[in-house]
């Protein structure tokens, strides 16, 4: 097993007594000690999650499925994602281009356990349902829930905007105009000239999620 060198030993132990004493001396399950230092080892700077999730694996002799319900417990307990800080790590999805489009699904490729499961939140309230069977980190969800997905979390009220999207600001068509985006986002995406259509969508988006 690879050896830590922390970086703030001093606060890395403040933190540790104070969680381990305040529930309660000696009731800790080795499960919750698991979850505290990972979450110690992430606050210290040793791993970035969930990017790093391969190399923790390797590093702590774990399993990637023991290291990400590790790294989701550590966010139930210490680092909750918020539902705004969760449209934003959606947009970078798209941004970033971790996503497929095949046939008539979009296949997210979501590391992030939490945002895995806000994305699967947002689906079901639109009565949709995502399939994760193949592998739990792809997320695939046909065109239309995701589309009606996207209108139901965006803003009721939109902020001014200026410039060329200006006509963003009429509330009143915003689904007709997301939905005329999203169709253009759709068929071009897998395209070399789908980096402007992909572009666009993205700007739109956090107009619309207020981001």
């Amino acid at each position: 097993m690879s050896t830590f060198k922390i970086k703030d030993a001093e606060r890395f132990c403040d933190e540790f007594l104070i969680h381990y004493v305040s529930s309660g001396f000696v009731r800790m399950s080795k499960r919750d000690i698991d979850v505290l230092v990972m979450y110690l080892l992430i606050s210290d700077g040793q791993f970035e999650l969930p990017k790093d999730i391969f190399d923790v694996s390797r590093k702590l002799c774990l399993t990637e499925a023991r290291v990400r319900n590790l790294y989701q417990d550590v966010q139930l307990r210490y680092q909750q994602l918020n539902e705004e800080n969760a449209k934003k790590s959606l947009v970078e999805l798209i941004e970033t281009r971790s996503f497929e489009i095949k046939e008539d699904r979009i296949m997210f490729f979501v590391r992030d356990p939490m945002l895995a499961q806000w994305i699967q939140n947002w689906v079901y309230r639109v009565n949709g349902i995502t399939d994760s069977s193949f592998n739990q980190k792809i997320i695939s969800i046909k065109f239309d829930v995701f589309k009606r997905m996207l209108n139901d979390i965006t803003l009721d009220e939109l902020p001014p905007v200026k410039g060329e999207l200006a006509e963003l600001n009429n509330k009143d068509d915003k689904k007709s105009k997301l939905d005329i985006f999203f169709k253009e986002f759709v068929s071009s995406a897998g395209k070399e000239a789908g980096s402007a259509v992909i572009n666009t969508l993205v700007t739109v988006l956090k107009v619309y999620l207020g981001l």
